[in-house]
């Protein structure tokens, strides 16, 4: 079975993402200022949070990149409604998030919305937020 997903890591749409993720590393050079949590929901959000992340990791080995995927609405699943992929060990480790929505494009902006507005929730504090597409 194919599908649109099926050519990801093929030209153009893969210079694309490695562009992305080069353009993350450069923002992340200082680790003291924040680190990278890419916040995404559904199968766009994870194809495309996936790929950065791996590209990031093949750049900067020492840039940890957090995960928080946000189930959408009515999305049937044993687990909650917003996963993360790390632990709160202290407030003054979680100020050092910086949130960033991951998706394959953005329209009107509702699933921005709607999935920083959980992410901030779990996270517990405001952060500022970039936006990749």
């Amino acid at each position: 079975m194919r599908t649109h997903y099926s050519k990801a890591f093929m030209s153009p749409f893969h210079s694309t993402i490695k562009m992305v993720a080069e353009d993350l590393v450069g923002q992340f050079d200082d680790l003291e200022k924040g680190e990278p949590v890419f916040c995404y929901t559904g199968l766009s959000g994870i194809t495309n949070a996936t790929m950065i992340a791996y590209l990031v990791h093949q750049l900067n080995k020492d840039l940890p990149v957090h995960h928080i995927y946000v189930r959408k609405q009515g999305e049937k699943s044993h687990g909650d409604e917003v996963e993360c992929s790390m632990m709160v060990k202290s407030y003054s480790e979680c100020r050092k998030w910086i949130p960033i929505f991951v998706d394959d494009f953005i329209d009107e902006g509702d699933t921005v919305n709607y999935v920083m507005t959980r992410a901030r929730k779990y996270m517990g504090n405001y952060c500022p937020a970039f936006c990749l597409s």
